[in-house]
Formats: structure tokens, C-alpha cells, sequence
């Protein structure tokens, strides 16, 4: 699957949310360029997560609690692109749903939110990809060995 970029305008949004937010406290980590969050989603989806599973990712640790309709506004994504991310980080253990009564009649709001700081949620992926690594490491080895055996027999 191929990985698609993140357009300026969506990393734009992403960043003027993440530097506007009342409910992040300005700090010199809380301010990311807009290249750090372009190439944090591009990490992210190498590393197996979805694309838009990562922008929703980056836009709850930089927003805190958030709607569905705040994500989309937040990471420029349609509402089943929203869901779509949303289902892939409830499934992986990434985010909590809070149901809040609506008090006109209709359907609840949810609110979404990370279970755990950004760090330790990217742990998993992490870990994955330094299993990977690690077997990828052990054939290259074998490889090499094997490599080397044959040409022994060559000559």
C-alpha cells in the first residue's frame, strides 16, 4: 500500500490547531513545525499505522478530547475517514471513548481521546518494527555467511 503524502493545507491545519489549542499548554515541545508533523505521520504510517489513524493521533495528543467533527475539522478528514482512523486506534488500545448525553434528543456525542501520552502510545509500533529489525538483521547475517560459503565453493 502505497503512503500517502500529507497535503501542506491538512499539515497547515494540524499545525495552527496544535499552536491555537487553549487545552495545550505553550511550551518549546508543544509547537511543531510543520515539517516535523509532515514527516511524524510519514514515520508513523511506515511503522504500520494508518494515515489516518495518524493524524488523528497527533491531532488528540496536540487537542486533547475530541469530537468527530472536531478531527475532521482538525485533520481535514470526511467523517468515514474519521471513523476509519478511529476504529483502527480503538482496535490497537491507542484511544478511549467517552459517550456524552446529548441534551437535545438524538444520539450521543463521543469523545475521543488517548488512553496514554503519545510516547507511550507509539511504543507498540515501535517495538514491532525493532522485532522486525531484528530478524531482518539475523537473515542478513545468514545471508552474508551463506554468501561467503559459496563462494568458497566456487573457487
Amino acid at each position: 500500500m502505497p503512503v500517502r503524502s500529507l497535503s501542506l493545507d491538512v499539515v497547515g491545519t494540524i499545525m495552527m490547531a496544535i499552536n491555537t489549542s487553549s487545552r495545550t499548554p505553550t511550551n518549546e515541545y508543544s509547537l511543531l513545525s510543520i515539517e516535523a508533523v509532515s514527516e511524524l505521520v510519514e514515520l508513523l504510517q511506515q511503522f504500520g499505522v494508518h494515515g489516518f489513524a495518524a493524524k488523528i493521533m497527533i491531532a488528540l495528543s496536540t487537542n486533547g478530547p475530541s469530537s468527530s467533527s472536531e478531527l475532521q475539522k482538525l485533520c481535514k478528514l470526511r467523517q468515514p475517514e474519521v471513523s476509519i482512523g478511529i476504529a483502527r486506534l480503538k482496535g490497537d488500545g491507542i484511544i478511549q471513548v467517552e459517550k456524552v448525553a446529548n441534551l437535545n434528543r438524538g444520539r450521543p456525542k463521543h469523545i475521543y481521546s488517548m488512553n496514554e501520552g503519545f510516547y507511550s502510545a507509539t511504543s507498540m509500533y515501535r517495538e514491532k518494527a525493532a522485532t522486525q529489525l531484528k530478524g531482518m538483521n539475523e537473515k542478513l547475517g545468514r545471508l552474508t555467511k551463506l554468501s561467503e560459503h559459496m563462494d568458497t565453493l566456487s573457487n
